[in-house]
């Protein structure tokens, strides 16, 4: 099993992009390749707060996987990816900075509970 991580402008290096973000860019979502996994993504509220500085980065990784991660089984989430869109998909979000971003908390969440390699694209 390979998943991997990367952000929306890298796009053409990644051959099957899966949007885990809240919203996509417009050019994204016209794209034949489009496919999202909404499961994974922030709330606006949570979204807001961070663009906002109204919360930390690490207020904002709390309240993640509060509200996200802890309410998802992460195998199941691994099972559903490779079913719904093949084999090596590669979550993505907005941030081109790492770890400004949720894809990474996902990346480590499977990691740490399912022994899976999630890696960054670089």
């Amino acid at each position: 099993m390979l998943v991997t991580t990367s952000y929306f402008a890298k796009i053409d290096s990644i051959e099957n992009p899966v949007s885990i973000a809240r919203s996509e860019p417009r050019w994204f979502r016209q794209r034949p390749c489009f496919q999202a996994y909404k499961k994974l993504a922030p709330s606006w509220s949570l979204v807001g707060k961070a663009k906002q500085g109204r919360i930390s980065q690490d207020e904002y990784a709390r309240l993640y996987r509060e509200t996200v991660l802890d309410r998802l089984d992460p195998l199941t989430v691994l099972r559903e990816l490779y079913e719904s869109f093949g084999s090596n998909p590669t979550l993505l979000c907005w941030e081109a900075k790492r770890e400004a971003c949720h894809r990474r908390l996902v990346a480590q969440w499977l990691e740490v509970n399912t022994g899976v390699h999630v890696p960054e694209i670089d």
